[in-house]
């Protein structure tokens, strides 16, 4: 029956979704939630699959463009290391969003506000703190006029279940937010 359609998936995101989330098993959340959220919440995600589906900032030329341009900041900076992008799912973007508009930094119907549809991980080769410092410095001259100076978070000097990592958040005139893991 749709009901328990809809109390069954409510509990694989609310319950299962958070467990996988909590064990650090990111994409395995993402499935959970993408699979539950029609059932959970079917109206808006038409929408919002639209919407992501949509989104310039998921074209093939986008992502390419700055997975070269940040590699060529590592590299400029002389840190060895790679790059990796993620994409957030349509739950985890849909949930964003509306805590955004509650907060009113956006509105229910704009999605360039969300930092992490796609995310730009640079992946440091060796343990070292202070490159991963000069790193930002150098993302954040590139970025410059563009930051987001709300969005910074230093889980570094403040790990979190084991995640460490500097994120910073660009906002691309045209396109959207887009967030910076170092």
């Amino acid at each position: 029956s749709p009901a328990k359609q809809w109390a069954k998936a409510n509990e694989a995101i609310r319950a299962y979704g958070k467990l996988a989330g909590i064990l650090n098993c990111y994409r395995w959340r993402r499935w959970i939630e993408d699979m539950a959220f029609p059932y959970a919440e079917p109206e808006p995600y038409n929408n919002v699959r639209a919407q992501i589906d949509a989104d310039p900032r998921l074209s093939v030329n986008f992502i390419r463009y700055y997975l070269n341009e940040l590699a060529g900041l590592m590299t400029s900076e002389g840190i060895r290391g790679s790059m990796r992008f993620t994409v957030n799912g349509y739950w985890q973007a849909w949930d964003k969003l509306q805590q955004m508009a509650r907060s009113h930094r956006t509105s229910l119907n704009d999605y360039s506000a969300v930092n992490d549809i796609v995310s730009f991980r640079m992946l440091v080769a060796e343990q070292d703190e202070m490159a991963c410092y000069r790193l930002l410095a150098r993302v954040n001259k590139y970025f410059s006029r563009n930051l987001d100076q709300d969005r910074f978070d230093d889980y570094i000097a403040s790990p979190q279940n084991g995640y460490r990592a500097l994120q910073v958040t660009a906002y691309l005139p045209g396109t959207g937010a887009i967030e910076i893991a170092i």
